[in-house]
């Protein structure tokens, strides 16, 4: 999926948009300058990431991801004076270190639960795929498809809504974020919810209130969207899928076995090396001063590597994990997204003859 908007679109916000980075950490004295580096960097790729009417050489290019994915590297391509080349890896620095904490560990959770869930043989794939199928007609179930080509159209599917500074319409992205991680493996839609509420409350809302970023527009006198917060104090956004799709859940976890439930997990390695995947992605997006976008385009990896948690290799396994073993659900190479939408194909032409 893509990492970052068309070229094009993008080198057209950075020139309409204002930089302020209100995400960056105020209580780490690492995150020191921050702001002031985050509003350089904006300046130096508005001045050096463009077509060049002078000479003809267009930079644009280089705002496409990969493989220019840190700030320093798209200086070098850009090709920044010096004053703005220190400031890069300044960027980099707070990008690295200054992001809400919750960001990253909130992900891996995510994807470890998933990959665990479907080990333990309670998470799919072929119901993940089935499941979306019928409820979305841009996939192509045929017995050509190729079984990459439905994470390709899931992702699309995704950029079609995105998070904004309006609570209403972010709810409605956050909805569909919930719909599709029900479909893949609903237990561990609390942990999606908790994601969610993180990208959202801790990293964009901040940025969306900075006065100098939207001002008057910004749609609440409150910080954050609340059906995102649904849980308790020690684990917001537990809740945020079961209040956003209207279900309620079957036990209310107490804080206890909450903070149990957090601390022990053990991330795989598997799930680490897609949490990184998504995190450069947000990353290179917050570097080009888009929070909000960074957020959405976050969210729509975290879903992406949450489906893919549910394959298996070639020889009908799950793939493999650094986790302690489980014994899997028996199945067989069937289970490959692939054959798996050409199944989905059948269940669609049944449903059809009986609408």
């Amino acid at each position: 999926m893509k990492v970052v908007q068309s070229t094009l679109t993008l080198a057209a916000l950075l020139i309409s948009s204002h930089s302020v980075y209100g995400q960056w950490d105020p209580d780490n004295s690492v995150c020191d300058g921050c702001l002031e580096h985050g509003d350089t960097f904006q300046s130096c790729v508005k001045q050096f990431c463009k077509d060049d009417n002078e000479n003809g050489d267009d930079k644009k290019y280089c705002l496409a991801s990969p493989p220019y994915t840190s700030s320093t590297s798209l200086g070098g391509c850009c090709g920044f004076d010096n004053d703005c080349m220190e400031t890069a890896p300044k960027v980099d620095d707070c990008t690295a270190n200054c992001l809400p904490s919750c960001v990253e560990p909130s992900i891996s959770r995510y994807l470890s639960c998933a990959e665990r869930s479907n080990l333990s043989g309670s998470c799919a794939m072929e119901d993940c795929i089935t499941k979306i199928t019928l409820d979305r007609s841009w996939i192509d179930v045929g017995e050509s498809s190729d079984g990459e080509d439905f994470f390709e159209k899931l992702g699309e599917s995704l950029e079609e809504q995105s998070f904004s500074n309006d609570c209403q319409s972010t709810n409605a992205k956050g909805k569909e974020v919930c719909q599709i991680g029900a479909s893949c493996c609903d237990s561990c839609n609390p942990k999606l919810g908790v994601v969610m509420n993180c990208i959202v409350n801790e990293m964009i809302r901040p940025w969306q209130k900075s006065e100098d970023t939207f001002g008057d527009s910004f749609d609440s006198s409150e910080d954050a969207c609340s059906d995102f917060r649904a849980g308790t104090i020690n684990n917001p956004g537990r809740e945020a899928c079961a209040t956003l799709l209207g279900t309620e859940r079957q036990r209310q976890l107490t804080d206890m076995e909450e903070t149990t439930d957090e601390t022990e997990e053990v991330v795989s390695e598997r799930a680490m090396k897609s949490t990184e995947e998504c995190m450069k992605g947000m990353k290179w997006n917050i570097a080009l001063g888009n929070v909000t976008e960074a957020g959405s385009i976050t969210m729509n990896c975290v879903v992406i590597e949450g489906a893919r948690m549910l394959e298996i290799d070639e020889e009908g396994e799950p793939k493999a994990s650094n986790e302690k073993e489980v014994e899997p659900k028996a199945s067989s190479a069937a289970a490959s997204p692939k054959t798996v939408l050409s199944a989905a194909f059948l269940v669609v032409a049944a449903t059809s003859l009986f609408a």
